[in-house]
């Protein structure tokens, strides 16, 4: 079981309070959901998590670990990997190539050796290839991992993306709306592959998420945050049907 919390966190930003004073305690495996309107402090969190944005206040612990100081390196070694609201990808490669990527992080292999095509490497290389596979079968995109990237819908790009911080094998999946952009039916296949993840490669998944309709058709627990502080917390229908949640996040009003 792997065990994520984070004990008074505050996040500023010069005299801004992007976080303030945030305490979260989530075990995985488990599908988490992270709402609430814009300027709520979302992302932020995520990106403490991650490592790309530090605490002023409080600590970030996985696994009995304090994890508050560390690199974004050290962080992905130990398990936590993240996506961005916009996919990051190598336009000009195959998405295999792009899958690939997300296994060097883990235990690639260094450059002379690749320079060389050692035994060292050629195993990796395998292990690597098999990984990918298995990722991309996940995410439903194996008939198209010789594509260049560069000819793919938004949404496939996004899919891409998916799979190459999955074939990482995070402890911690963190997903930065993963929904922006796509359309109806491809937030449906959006939700699929989260749930095909979740039986197959199950993870501490924390899901930050503007579709709430997304949110309630795969998250099972969910994280409500206004102005930077902790709203509300609780099974993801209940806390969606909470009045101080329906009041901060939708005006008064329930949205699909």
């Amino acid at each position: 079981m792997t065990h994520l919390s984070l004990e008074n966190v505050s996040v500023n930003f010069g005299a801004i309070a992007a976080l303030n004073n945030v305490t979260i305690s989530m075990n995985g495996p488990a599908k988490i959901g992270l709402i609430g309107p814009n300027g709520a402090g979302k992302t932020t969190l995520l990106s403490t998590i991650a490592g790309f944005v530090s605490a002023s206040e409080g600590s970030v612990q996985l696994d009995s670990i304090d994890i508050t100081r560390l690199s974004i390196q050290k962080r992905v070694a130990l398990g936590i990997v993240r996506s961005f609201q916009t996919a990051r990808l190598l336009n000009d490669e195959s998405v295999r190539t792009n899958v690939l990527l997300g296994c060097q992080p883990m235990d690639g292999p260094g450059s002379v050796r690749q320079m060389f095509a050692t035994p060292g490497y050629r195993k990796w290389n395998k292990l690597a290839q098999e990984r990918c596979r298995e990722i991309e079968e996940i995410v439903g995109i194996s008939d198209i991992q010789n594509v260049q990237v560069a000819k793919l819908s938004s949404a496939m790009r996004r899919f891409v993306e998916i799979a190459r911080v999955l074939v990482a094998q995070p402890k911690v999946l963190l997903l930065d709306e993963p929904a922006a952009g796509l359309d109806h039916s491809e937030r449906r296949q959006l939700e699929r592959i989260l749930h095909r993840i979740a039986e197959q490669k199950p993870t501490l998944m924390i899901l930050v998420e503007h579709d709430v309709a997304v949110v309630r058709n795969v998250c099972d627990y969910t994280y409500v945050l206004a102005e930077g502080t902790l709203l509300a917390e609780g099974a993801t229908n209940e806390v969606l049907a909470d009045q101080n949640v329906l009041s901060s996040y939708f005006g008064g009003a329930a949205r699909a």
